[in-house]
């Protein structure tokens, strides 16, 4: 009988046995199929779903998570995401699992370091949920309790064929470990986020308002100031020590003092002798820059010894690490004395332009960066130290166009060319910028290649060698190379004529161009029939730019230590004199032939001749001025510089 509502309705017998039978059939293929299914199909297996976030104080993007566990490991179990966050499913019964981070960027910098961590739990209990977060203090913890438990380091510890073995050993000693950390921590002064925090289990986000966050920042500013070379070695350092660095004193309402550094010899010497942290003040800022750097902030600024410069604004923190992109990243003027002044350029990670420029003026211990690109192209800020007053002194550093004095007065201190003049036959003058005694002239009188009299003088002193009963000038050798002449002074003997009771020594080196040295106003980029990027064209040709004749340079390479050259264009040849030796490549809308602009920080512009990849001769204009050329061929690498 079926019943449906309140109506009742009945079926004929032959319909109830046909109903009864189809029941039957129906219930004993149902049967026979459970038993077969119930025989043959496991149980399912419980899993857990194990999660964190991984940061250094600056949340780990795009990296690898691999996970090891009991019974069970996978690679590449996970990636982090744009704010370090990251999960993956283990089989419960495989818990605990070691966590190893590897690669991914960090504030926009490649990490370099291998991180490890925790997730802990066993297959005995019921957790779904397991937060294994990846940081410094969950490696340090981890590796101080494989140290402790095995005597073994942490990654050797992880691909060890004992692993499994002892997993649960150093499940154990792990809490022995992380309290001693937190314990350290808390006693040096560091500010820990709460009462019951634990680095693997607690729950944050990698943004700067984040209380386990600043600990990282805090943290990672003492690793930067370590000395250790890499966190490698800062690890084994912590191993061997059992002691954390104090943190980084904050001053930020004190701007660094004027550094006391000396001047240096090549980038690596530079980064070594400016490693530190640093108060410094913004004393400007522009475009976008100007909300994270208000102008006269103070902020904090760290540089380490391989190259990352962290810098702190208001809202977030900007990384960037150094990566040789031309033979004139650094600069050195008047190296080696008391008025050097030390520079390096830092490009993006691209190529195409300036992210950072630090300068360090040896005098006054001046240091500043100016990070360029901050919220936009033409965000840009400069961050500065405090910087000593002093007196001005002499400078005996002789070079190209610069004269060295020896004996001289206090306030006659050399010479550095500003200009050039040859339209008197057989006479060329040399002048300078004007000083506290006015415009500084070196004036050549000869007969031929001969000097006659050269004569050194300003408003307050005036030197002379062949002029009247003076005695003969000696110690002077004139060359013509190119298109310019030289005047070589070593060991020069002037007698004193106003000013001065005693004479002087003169050594150096001044160049008269006959054709004035030009550089081109603009580019024109539609001579160049293949755009690739905003900032980069191929297949140029000789409209690019109006005829140049640079300066001259200084060989740096190319087995050459004192040697000049000049470049210049003339319709579509570019050619690159060192010498007697001439170095050209054609503009000719091949490939090779390419213009790249990089709009920030000294605006910098290159153009590049080149014959397919056999050769090539490149310009380089720094700010409107042929700052650099370079050859590259069958002679090898030649680089000139100012």
């Amino acid at each position: 009988m079926i019943k449906t509502g309140t109506t009742m309705k009945y079926l004929p017998s032959s319909a109830l046995s046909a109903c009864c039978v189809t029941a039957l059939l129906l219930a004993a293929c149902h049967n026979d199929h459970d038993n077969q299914h119930n025989s043959n199909t496991p149980a399912p297996v419980a899993s857990t779903t194990v999660s964190g976030v991984a940061a250094v104080g600056s949340a780990i993007n795009n990296a690898k998570i691999d996970l090891n566990c009991n019974g069970y490991s996978k690679e590449s179990a996970a990636t982090t995401d744009n704010q370090g966050k990251w999960q993956a499913s283990v089989p419960t019964s495989s818990l605990p699992c070691a966590i190893r981070l590897t690669g991914g960027r960090a504030a926009d910098v490649a990490n370099q370091q291998t991180l490890y961590s925790l997730a802990q739990g066993s297959g005995n209990n019921n957790a779904r949920q397991v937060t294994a977060n990846i940081t410094p203090l969950t490696d340090l913890a981890l590796a101080k309790a494989v140290n402790d438990s095995k005597g073994i380091a942490l990654n050797d510890w992880y691909s060890s064929s004992s692993f499994k073995a002892s997993l649960n050993d150093i499940v154990s000693q792990l809490d022995r470990s992380l309290s001693s950390i937190l314990a350290q921590l808390k006693a040096k002064n560091y500010t820990l986020p709460a009462t019951s925090f634990n680095p693997y289990t607690s729950v944050f986000n990698a943004a700067l308002d984040d209380a386990y966050d600043q600990l990282l920042e805090q943290f990672a500013a003492a690793i930067q100031q370590s000395g250790a070379a890499s966190y490698t070695q800062f690890r084994a350092n912590y191993l061997s020590s059992n002691s954390i660095p104090s943190p980084i004193t904050d001053t930020t309402d004190t701007v660094s003092e004027a550094l006391t550094v000396a001047g240096s010899k090549d980038t690596a010497t530079f980064l070594n002798a400016l490693a530190g942290s640093y108060q410094l003040q913004a004393v400007s800022s522009a475009g976008g820059a100007a909300a994270e750097f208000p102008v006269d902030s103070i902020h904090q600024v760290s540089i380490s010894k391989d190259g990352l410069v962290t810098i702190k604004g208001k809202e977030q923190s900007y990384s960037y690490q150094y990566k040789q992109h031309t033979l004139s990243d650094y600069q050195r003027s008047q190296p080696d004395t008391a008025n050097e002044v030390d520079a390096l350029t830092f490009y993006n990670a691209a190529g195409t332009g300036v992210a950072l420029y630090i300068k360090y003026d040896v005098a006054t211990g001046y240091l500043t960066l100016e990070p360029q690109g901050i919220a936009g192209a033409e965000g840009a800020v400069k961050l500065a130290s405090k910087k000593r007053t002093v007196t001005p002194v002499c400078s005996n550093q002789a070079g190209d166009d610069k004269l060295a004095f020896t004996g001289a007065p206090s306030d006659f201190c050399g010479f550095s060319k500003e200009a050039s003049a040859n339209t008197i036959a057989d006479y060329y003058q040399f002048t300078s910028t004007a000083g506290n005694n006015g415009t500084t002239y070196v004036k050549f009188n000869m007969s031929g290649n001969s000097v006659q009299s050269l004569m050194i003088e300003n408003n307050k002193y005036a030197f002379n060698c062949g002029a009247g009963s003076q005695t003969p000038c000696a110690g002077i050798t004139i060359s013509a190379v190119n298109n310019y002449k030289q005047f070589y002074l070593k060991d020069v003997k002037l007698a004193a004529v106003t000013g001065a009771s005693s004479g002087i020594t003169v050594n150096g080196l001044l160049i008269h161009f006959n054709t004035a040295p030009t550089s081109p106003t603009g580019f024109n980029t539609s001579a160049c029939t293949k755009p690739v990027t905003a900032s980069t064209w191929y297949q140029c040709g000789a409209g690019i730019t109006a005829d140049f004749t640079s300066p001259v340079l200084k060989v740096k390479t190319g087995g050459v230590t004192d040697s000049s050259c000049v470049i210049s264009k003339s319709g579509n040849m570019v050619s690159l004199k060192v010498n007697g030796t001439t170095y050209t490549a054609n503009l000719n809308n091949e490939e090779t032939d390419a213009f790249n602009t990089f709009p920030s920080g000294n605006f910098t512009e290159q153009l590049t001749a080149a014959e397919g990849f056999s050769s090539r001769v490149d310009a380089k204009w720094t700010q409107g001025k042929i700052t650099g050329a370079s050859y590259y061929g069958s002679a090898g690498l030649i680089a000139c510089l100012q």
